[in-house]
């Protein structure tokens, strides 16, 4: 048999995910050639470049993730290949999910062409922001690669006990590559555990040993070695404490207040976290009590579901990405509204749904168009509109490009750049990192009360060009600085670009 013919046969028995491959490059396509826009990602291009660049993360440079997303941007260190590396990086997403679907509904072939249609075109589609590089896509793909891992294990059985183990304690590793993307991932590897050492026992008090015996340890354990790890790094290189700072504390008052610097109670309790919790662990609890009553995989969907839109709550913010979490059990729970046929099933189903609708309107969640990016792109390519026209469809980007070019036909290669505004884009068009200060958007500094900080550096360091943005906010120091050492020398769209005295202009 010849190669060719071999590899018809190999698509033959794997058309459907050829074709789900498919969608996802034909989908994700247009996302290759977008401007520079969406400000996370702006974050994570200035983080990149300065980790490739060889500075200490958290103290050099800050933002509040775990490292993961920072080295992928360091790695593909341009908006193009950012975006290129996250296409690659689904399209492994979707072989995995295929593949577990497989397994979830080994009972019932044909509900696992419905989940992975759902996932592929959910995680992919623009409507939660499936086309930028948000964590939440990476964070999920280490979980679905740990699930297939432990799915099917069984410790019981004495003769393979000691290998099942291994590879509880491997799989948890595995998830934890995901911790080093975001946090809130913890909260999908706590369902999975719950369900896999404590859910599927026949007693409460089998569950009890379940939950605190040795396969929960490993699994548990080695989620957290990864993370574990990056701390010792980080302590090693003496800067434990602002990297703990960064990824933990100051995230525990950027869930509770909005602030990456202060923990409020009293804000906890406005933003909802702790009904929030409180309706999480009812649910929970009904679940487990309703357990035998209901599908085995139901339960588990129900349970990770719940845990999972627990976490993309967590900050009380209606950000649509947060929702890419979610979506992962979604895929796989949405499927039983084929095939469930219990009473109590259907009542809990109608509590998740009510519970997500409430949840989502009180906090204003809302979704993007799910085609503008194909028709504009369409448009530029047909000659339909032009190249300022079609960067007028993305927000600020006339203004940055604008600036940007202004600033590359002026600078110098040794010019250092500071810019005030909410929007890190200027750094990434110019290949430059922040000239003062550890922060790269003003409401990071506003946040950590770091205009002190900031101030001191600029003065110190007398970047040769300031840029003010809109969206800067106040901040008078600088503002007394820029008229007694700076000239301005180019405007557009409320937006000034200011060159020190004494330079060539």
């Amino acid at each position: 048999m010849t190669w060719l013919a071999r590899l018809h046969r190999w698509a033959n028995r794997n058309e459907w995910i050829l074709f789900l491959l498919l969608v996802v490059l034909v989908l994700r396509a247009p996302s290759l050639f977008v401007p520079h826009f969406y400000g996370d990602e702006e974050i994570y291009l200035v983080m990149g470049r300065a980790w490739r660049e060889g500075l200490s993360l958290y103290r050099v440079v800050f933002d509040h993730k775990p490292p993961g997303i920072y080295v992928v941007a360091g790695v593909f260190n341009n908006l193009f290949a950012f975006h290129a590396a996250l296409t690659v990086a689904m399209l492994g997403q979707t072989v995995l999910f295929w593949l577990f679907a497989r397994r979830f509904w080994e009972a019932r072939p044909k509900l696992a062409y419905i989940s992975s249609l759902v996932f592929t075109l959910l995680t992919t589609l623009q409507w939660f922001e499936g086309l930028v590089v948000n964590a939440e896509l990476f964070m999920m793909i280490p979980v679905v690669a740990s699930l297939l891992m432990v799915w099917r294990l069984d410790s019981t059985r004495s003769k393979n006990a000691g290998h099942v183990l291994l590879k509880y304690f491997v799989g948890g590793i595995v998830a934890g590559i995901g911790l080093l993307f975001k946090i809130p991932v913890a909260a999908d590897i706590l369902a999975i555990a719950l369900y896999l050492f404590a859910f599927r026992k026949t007693s409460f008090w089998g569950s009890i040993r379940g939950f605190f015996s040795w396969q929960t340890f490993l699994y548990l354990g080695g989620f957290i070695l990864p993370l574990g790890l990056t701390l010792v790094y980080y302590f090693t290189r003496g800067i434990g404490h602002s990297y703990l700072s960064a990824v933990f504390t100051d995230n525990f008052g950027y869930i509770s207040s909005g602030s990456l610097h202060t923990f409020s109670l009293i804000d906890t309790l406005k933003n909802g976290l702790v009904a929030r919790t409180g309706i999480l662990v009812a649910v929970v609890f009904l679940l487990y009590l309703l357990r035998k009553r209901l599908p085995t995989e139901f339960v588990f969907a129900t349970l990770w579901f719940s845990f999972s839109f627990y976490a993309a709550l967590l900050s009380g913010r209606p950000y649509p990405h947060y929702l890419l979490q979610p979506i992962v059990p979604f895929s796989l729970l949405l499927p039983f509204v084929f095939v469930l046929d219990t009473v109590v099933g259907w009542m809990l189903a109608a509590l998740l749904l009510f519970i997500g609708i409430v949840a989502g309107k009180s906090l204003g969640f809302g979704t993007y168009p799910l085609w503008t990016i194909y028709t504009d792109e369409y448009q530029l390519v047909t000659k339909q509109i032009s190249y300022s026209t079609y960067l007028s469809r993305y927000t600020n980007a006339p203004r940055n490009y604008d600036i940007g070019a202004y600033l590359l036909a002026h600078m110098l290669p040794e010019d250092r750049l500071y810019v005030w505004g909410a929007d890190a884009t200027l750094y990434n068009i110019t290949d430059r990192l922040p000239a003062a200060g550890r922060y790269t958007v003003s409401f990071h500094v506003a946040d950590m009360h770091a205009y002190d900080e900031v101030i001191q550096d600029l003065r110190a360091h007398e970047p040769r060009y300031i840029v003010i943005l809109p969206s800067g906010g106040s901040f008078p120091e600088l503002s007394s600085l820029l008229s007694t050492d700076y000239v301005l020398v180019h405007s557009i769209l409320g937006s000034n670009v200011y060159l020190e005295i004494g330079s060539r202009h």
